[in-house]
């Protein structure tokens, strides 16, 4: 029988998809060179739909270099992302990052599968492996996220603060605007580090 005989879908898309080199070796012939002057890192066009900013974030961190994505990952709260799955891989990357682990595709997979992570989680890894990130774009795809995030906290923060105006005890009113502005505070204070390239 074939060596991919009783393999379901979703596990031959991630032997095919967790090699690098024999992606771009399928696909190398169909992709054209994008000539730029444009100093931002040139993205190689994704395979099937095109992914959104939290998957780029994720693919980006898988391949940046180890000096430079600890520093990323410090402005960036799992909970910035909207996408619960992704929240779930930028957390299991964020532990491999501090206990020094190695990171690629294989082993975030491995570590997922270990935790018992839902195959969703998983699928979201094979994605961003295959979403065409610029490799050297990690700070942008992560100012873009947590931009993202201000205005979701926003939003959440508005909608809070309008039911309280027409419910809450009128003392305890202020410290209800104080308590909901903090998160957005903190998020807006994390994207201008990341806009200004500082980590501090």
């Amino acid at each position: 029988m074939g060596a991919h005989c009783g393999l379901d879908a979703t596990e031959r898309r991630a032997q095919n998809a967790l090699e690098p080199g024999a992606a771009l070796g399928r696909t190398e012939k169909k992709r054209t060179v994008i000539m730029t002057d444009s100093p931002l890192p040139v993205q190689v066009p994704a395979i099937g739909t095109p992914p959104g900013i939290e998957t780029l974030l994720v693919a980006s961190l898988m391949w940046t270099p180890r000096a430079d994505r600890a520093g990323i990952l410090a402005l960036v709260a799992d909970d910035d992302l909207a996408s619960p799955h992704l929240r779930t891989v930028l957390a299991a990357l964020r532990g491999m990052v501090a206990g020094g682990a190695h990171v690629s595709p294989q082993l975030l997979l491995s570590r997922l599968s270990r935790d018992g992570a839902a195959r969703p989680v998983l699928t979201a890894v094979l994605d961003a492996t295959t979403s065409g990130a610029a490799t050297d774009a990690a700070r942008q795809y992560a100012a873009a996220v947590v931009a993202a995030a201000v205005r979701r906290r926003t939003e959440s923060a508005g909608t809070a603060l309008l039911d309280a105006a027409a419910h809450a005890a009128e003392a305890d009113l202020a410290d209800l605007a104080a308590r909901a502005a903090a998160p957005i505070t903190d998020a807006a204070q994390r994207l201008a580090r990341l806009e200004g390239g500082t980590t501090a």
